[in-house]
């Protein structure tokens, strides 16, 4: 798997790509990301809108970790489900909504993290363990 790197992009944003590419399975040479990495995804996913409705993270960093088209795009390559890949390009949205409607943006993310627990219910359980 070729790892994509972008000059300026901080070492966290690296770190999360190999993460998703680390667990990818090849299908006649393209890769392709398994359920499990689109249900971690799910989890990223809520976790950062979660932490942006708390004001934990600011919307212009869940976008250098998660809400990006780039993210978006490398996802695509990877024939990621299509309903992760619209809540993503939603996600891209939050700054605009943030700067011309700000007393949307909780309402947004609500929106957002339900549609994603919805999608979260319908992977299958994980039942690897990975304790030493």
């Amino acid at each position: 798997m070729k790892l994509y790197y972008n000059e300026g992009t901080s070492g966290e944003y690296v770190l999360y790509i190999r993460r998703y590419n680390s667990l990818s399975k090849s299908q006649g040479g393209a890769v392709v990301i398994s359920e499990i990495e689109e249900k971690r995804l799910l989890l990223d996913i809520i976790g950062t809108l979660e932490a942006v409705k708390r004001k934990a993270l600011h919307v212009n960093e869940a976008e250098k970790f998660l809400f990006s088209p780039y993210m978006v795009s490398l996802l695509k390559e990877q024939n990621c489900n299509h309903r992760i890949l619209l809540l993503l390009e939603k996600g891209c949205e939050l700054e605009d909504i943030l700067s011309l409607l700000p007393d949307r943006l909780e309402q947004v993310i609500n929106e957002l993290e339900d549609e994603a627990m919805e999608l979260l219910k319908e992977y299958p359980k994980f039942e690897e363990s990975h304790w030493i």
